[in-house]
């Protein structure tokens, strides 16, 4: 999707990386470290701000920042939107399935790792996500998840006699 507008706005793009782990699916995640402006000390997922002057691709984006931020070259093929950010701080948030194989090899903050869902909700539990995440992207991938891979999941953890993946609710 591109915009294009004659103003210096700015807009955002979060970009949620997934992938499944011997049936368990991990969420790239960034810890923000004590030079942030916002959220110091927090969990959140990864993003960036966008000038619309310039013409913004939300897709290219989400390539360009998820190479910068984590070193996963992502395909632009491989992006697809999940939803908009809320309308205080608008743009688009972008979803990526990667390999299992797949390892974080760069780190913007103070550390980027794949956490499962028990972890990030336990994240929520303590208070350390950022920027509301727990209120808008989270319901928002357990649902990707629960409509798009959860066949995948269910496959795995049968095979393996393993009870259904946690839930954030």
């Amino acid at each position: 999707m591109n915009i294009t507008t004659s103003n210096d706005k700015r807009v955002g793009v979060n970009f949620a990386i997934l992938k499944c782990v011997e049936g368990e699916w991990r969420i790239a995640l960034q810890l923000r470290d004590q030079n942030s402006r916002d959220y110091k000390h927090h969990w959140c997922v990864p993003g960036g701000g966008l000038k619309l002057h310039e013409g913004t691709d939300f897709v290219a984006a989400a390539t360009r920042e998820a190479a910068d931020e984590t070193g996963l070259k992502i395909a632009t093929a491989d992006w697809q939107e999940i939803c908009n950010r809320p309308e205080d701080n608008p743009g688009k948030v972008m979803l990526a399935v990667v390999p299992e194989h797949s390892d974080i090899t760069e780190c913007e903050g103070a550390a980027m790792e794949w956490k499962s869902f028990v972890e990030i909700q336990e994240i929520i539990d303590d208070g350390k996500m950022g920027f509301g995440h727990q209120e808008w992207i989270f319901p928002v991938l357990r649902n990707y998840i629960q409509d798009n891979l959860s066949e995948h999941t269910r496959e795995y953890r049968a095979e393996k006699n393993q009870p259904p993946p946690f839930k954030i609710s």
